[in-house]
């Protein structure tokens, strides 16, 4: 992964209007989408910059000229920025991201997040230098529970940067709902989400579900619940097989996939009982988009129980592979994906009991979670047709000038 030094001699000599887009770290559904904004706004130059040290994460990408991804020298890992070591590497990224601004002239910037020191920093030169910057973020008003001294510190924090902004991108409606509490007007406010790749899901060939198939031994004959994660105490992998077990003797023809590795996997497997071993699989982390794509084709029903989640692309993607879903009410996507009884249900978050007995209620009956798995499809259509990323960012650029209304 090469570093972004303060002067390129291999500048583009592309004369297109400059658009920068920061980020800390990079993911998938953001490479997707930046990809996305790159094919659909052919008159501007995207320029895609990498704040932290990507190279220890679990997703590491090269530079790419097509989304113009550059990776900001001196960052800090995703480990460091925990202690006061990464967040001074932080500040310093961010004087070469100001550097990068000063050579390349950018005509606005999507900072995605307003936290990290190398953001604020950035912000802040790009305020003094009148040039025009969007705040995305997937922030949902949920998680929002800043009381007393941290809600007053949070505001005088937050508000200027909504302030001053010239749009304010959100995912969804939690989202609005946050932004609106820190002073973001409608007229300001628009829906630019993470999005998954919907190709990778709804042209899945038969070829690579038929070898996930094989590969995780996943019947046919057998119905599935699917967990996709990140194994770690936040996302409450072990409290939804503590709900599997206790619904299992009367769903014996249904089994329990999870996707994803970490910390908790021991723990998760270790509560399963030997009886049900068969019935719980996992099957560790997929670099392989395409390959969690078949396995959520294998699958009925997906279940996000997370403690906390700003967004949740996982259920995106369930939507647009015909799940229900059954997710914790604090996951920010679910205002927007999960309709009781409609297509799934909602519940508190470490509550297993509701949790079992939502994964009885959507797995009672054929018919009816025929029905909820259509509606989900359904549901993922409208959500595209009024929520397409590159059309809100479209329209947040007209508003700060640097593309013509339409």
């Amino acid at each position: 992964m090469a570093g972004l030094p303060g002067t390129n001699p291999d500048v583009n000599p592309d004369t297109r209007p400059a658009l920068a887009y920061v980020v800390h770290l990079l993911y998938p559904f953001r490479l997707h989408v930046q990809h996305q904004i790159a094919k659909e706004l052919p008159e501007l130059h995207l320029h895609t910059l990498v704040t932290w040290d990507q190279r220890q994460h679990q997703w590491t990408f090269t530079e790419d000229p097509a989304i113009g991804l550059r990776f900001m020298p001196d960052g800090p890992t995703e480990h460091e920025f925990a202690g006061w070591r990464g967040k001074l590497k932080d500040w310093h990224a961010g004087a070469h991201l100001i550097n990068w601004f000063k050579e390349h002239k950018p005509a606005a910037v999507v900072m995605c997040g307003y936290a990290f020191p190398a953001h604020r920093r950035g912000i802040r030169w790009l305020k003094r230098n009148g040039v025009p910057y969007m705040l995305w973020s997937d922030s949902n008003h949920l998680d929002d529970t800043a009381t007393g001294l941290k809600r007053f510190l949070k505001d005088k924090l937050v508000r200027p940067v909504v302030r001053d902004a010239s749009a304010i991108l959100v995912c969804g409606t939690n989202g609005s709902k946050y932004y609106a509490r820190y002073g973001a007007t409608p007229d300001k406010t628009f829906l630019c989400p993470v999005v998954p790749d919907y190709s990778l899901i709804e042209n899945c060939p038969v070829e690579r579900v038929a070898d996930v198939r094989t590969r995780f031994g996943l019947s046919p004959q057998r119905r599935r619940f699917m967990h996709c994660a990140r194994l770690i105490p936040l996302k409450s992998t072990d409290n939804l097989v503590r709900a599997f077990i206790e619904i299992a003797p009367q769903r014996p023809d249904w089994d329990l996939v999870i996707v994803g590795d970490g910390p908790l996997r021991p723990v998760a497997e270790s509560l399963v009982p030997a009886a049900l071993k068969s019935r719980v699989i996992f099957t560790g982390f997929t670099t392989d988009q395409a390959t969690t794509a078949a396995i959520e084709r294998c699958c009925d029903v997906l279940v996000h129980p997370g403690y906390s989640e700003a967004w949740g692309v996982v259920l995106l993607e369930a939507a647009a592979a015909g799940m229900a879903i059954i997710a914790s009410d604090v996951v920010g996507a679910a205002s927007d994906f999960v309709f009781e009884g409609v297509n799934g249900f909602q519940v508190p978050p470490r509550d297993v009991p509701r949790l079992a007995a939502a994964m009885l209620k959507v797995s009672g009956d054929e018919a009816s979670l025929a029905r909820m798995k259509n509606e989900s499809r359904r549901i993922s259509l409208e959500f595209r047709q009024r929520a397409d990323p590159v059309n809100g960012l479209r329209q947040a650029l007209a508003r700060a000038e640097v593309l013509k209304r339409t």
